[in-house]
C-alpha cells in the first residue's frame, strides 16, 4: 500500500470547499475535525481509519487519540446516528479530491472492504 505525507492530507481537509464545492457544512466541520487525527505519514487504510475514528468519537463524546476522558469541542457531538452514516459515505468522493487517482482507488478499496462499519 502506499504511503503519503499526512501534512498535505489535513491542511486538505482543512480547505476541503476549495476542493470538494457543494457540500453540506456537517461534511466540511467533519473534514477540518478528522485533520487533526491524521499522522505524518499515512496510508489509505489510515485515512479511512482516522475518519471512522472522529467519528466514533464524536458519535460518543470521547476521544480515544487520549488517555484522558475529554469531551470534544466540536459542534457535531451527539448528532444523530444517522448523519454519521451520510458523513461516512463521503469518504470515496473525498479521496477523490484530495488525493492522487491510485491514492484514492486504494482509499475506495479500503472503504469498501467491510473492515469499518458505517455507524447508525
Amino acid at each position: 500500500m502506499n504511503t503519503i505525507l499526512g501534512n498535505h492530507v489535513q491542511e486538505d481537509l482543512r480547505q476541503l470547499e476549495r476542493k470538494l464545492p457543494g457540500r453540506g457544512t456537517a461534511t466540511y466541520q467533519l473534514a477540518r475535525h478528522v485533520a487533526d487525527y491524521i499522522w505524518p505519514s499515512i496510508s489509505p487504510e489510515d485515512f479511512v481509519h482516522a475518519y471512522f475514528l472522529a467519528l466514533g468519537d464524536l458519535q460518543t463524546a470521547g476521544d480515544r487519540r487520549s488517555t484522558k476522558t475529554q469531551r470534544p469541542p466540536h459542534e457535531l457531538v451527539g448528532c444523530p446516528a444517522e448523519l454519521y452514516a451520510v458523513l461516512a459515505l463521503d469518504i470515496p468522493q473525498i479521496a477523490d479530491a484530495i488525493f492522487p487517482e491510485d491514492f484514492a482507488g486504494e482509499v475506495k478499496e479500503v472503504f469498501r472492504g467491510g473492515r469499518y462499519k458505517i455507524p447508525y
